[in-house]
């Protein structure tokens, strides 16, 4: 039950994002290792910002002040997926869905697979990941009112 959060960068070594006047954007990569819980694993967001959420703020390294939400994570619009395949190769076939937390700490990411006809998507059993996914390169893309 471990998911590493971290900054994708530029070819400057400073992280993607792009504060509007309203929104906040940002990409980040999320590294999963050991095992699944059912219900989704633990997605701590505070990694990224080397902080915990203290009122309605954090900073991105190098950057202050760069999130300040009085919106919680449970309002924030989080896609989760793999990065596209390479050419001759195939995708891992897994969904990754955000879990909004009351806190940047207590998010979650759920995975789902294939699970055939009639039942087209289940979540991951619990225990270990499956290699498909610790060897996965995943995105996420983050929007948040600011």
């Amino acid at each position: 039950m471990a998911l590493q959060t971290a900054w994708l960068l530029n070819a400057l070594g400073m992280p993607i994002f792009d504060r509007g006047q309203k929104i906040l954007t940002w990409l980040f990569s999320i590294t999963p290792s050991g095992s699944y819980v059912s219900g989704g694993d633990t997605l701590d967001l505070g990694q990224l910002f080397g902080t915990q959420l203290v009122g309605n703020s954090a900073a991105i390294p190098g950057m202050t002040p760069s999130l300040n939400s009085n919106t919680p994570p449970s309002s924030w619009f989080v896609q989760i997926q793999s990065q596209p395949a390479a050419s001759g190769s195939s995708a891992t076939g897994y969904t990754y869905l955000f879990k909004g937390g009351t806190t940047l700490n207590n998010c979650k990411m759920q995975v789902f697979q294939n699970a055939g006809a009639g039942n087209p998507q289940s979540e991951l059993g619990a225990g270990a990941y499956p290699g498909a996914i610790t060897g996965d390169t995943i995105l996420a893309l983050a929007t948040v009112p600011v």
